[in-house]
């Protein structure tokens, strides 16, 4: 490979320092040229060059209006003037999906998972946990030996390793049907930790959701997912009533990454 270095200040032929989670940038010849990474430039010795504003969906007469360095997603532009091209890679989207069936007398945890990687090229992220990798139709301990009923509460520990070479983004949502209907759920509540770091979740009607979790290149991040079954507040009557019915209590995690 042949590199550009107009950019950057004090470089060291053939001696280039690449930055972390970075998409590369060629100049209109293919030589490497520099980095773009969140809204910024690096030159070839991994140093800050200037800020770069995204312009993406913006006609060609706004970006020539553009003032210091911007970029559409496919080119970078200084002043508007095409300066580089930016590196296109296969979009990696991983989904994976277990539910849980449980019943106020008995506890039995279903999984379901799966991984689907849009190109070959792209490697599948892994999810593990103490028993091992999740496996398609294998039962996890998520609750434990804890009989599911009200004033009851656990942690369930597992982790999703990154084998690629690009750092990865992962929105994670969590939903819940009770009896096929997502009214009268059990009041359970989750909350979520990512190494170590307690990490804000999102109520929606039938569940949560965490956007942005990044998991770098060839890296493990650890999860926990704590639950607790809250009593009513008001009576027992509802709780009463969900132990006695012994409906059917769906919990699906979707994880969803994609390349940063």
């Amino acid at each position: 490979m042949k590199y550009d270095f107009k950019l950057t200040k004090n470089p060291q032929a053939g001696n280039i320092k690449t930055v972390k989670c970075s998409k590369r940038v060629f100049n209109l010849d293919g030589d490497l040229l520099c980095f773009l990474k969140r809204g910024r430039l690096y030159d070839l010795n991994a140093k800050v060059i200037a800020p770069c504003v995204s312009v993406k969906g913006l006609s060609k007469e706004k970006i020539a209006e553009t003032r210091g360095y911007c970029e559409d997603g496919k080119k970078v532009y200084f002043y508007g003037e095409e300066t580089g091209i930016i590196e296109k890679r296969d979009v990696f989207i991983a989904v994976v999906t277990f539910f849980i069936v449980l019943t106020a007398a008995a506890i039995a945890a279903l999984s379901v998972a799966t991984c689907v990687a849009e190109k070959n090229k792209i490697k599948e992220i892994s999810i593990i946990d103490k028993d091992g990798g999740w496996e398609a139709d294998a039962k996890l301990d998520i609750f434990g030996a804890e009989l599911l009923r009200p004033g009851a509460k656990g942690e369930y520990l597992f982790a999703v390793y990154n084998p690629n070479a690009f750092g990865m983004k992962c929105d994670i949502k969590i939903g819940f049907t009770y009896g096929n209907k997502t009214e009268n759920l059990p009041i359970i509540i989750y909350a979520l930790t990512v190494n170590g770091k307690k990490t804000d979740v999102n109520k929606t009607e039938n569940g949560y959701y965490a956007n942005d979790v990044v998991i770098s290149e060839n890296a493990r991040n650890s999860f926990m997912l704590a639950w607790e079954w809250q009593f009513d507040g008001e009576s027992d009557e509802k709780d009463t009533e969900t132990g006695r019915k012994g409906e059917k209590y769906e919990c699906g995690i979707f994880i969803t990454a994609e390349e940063i």
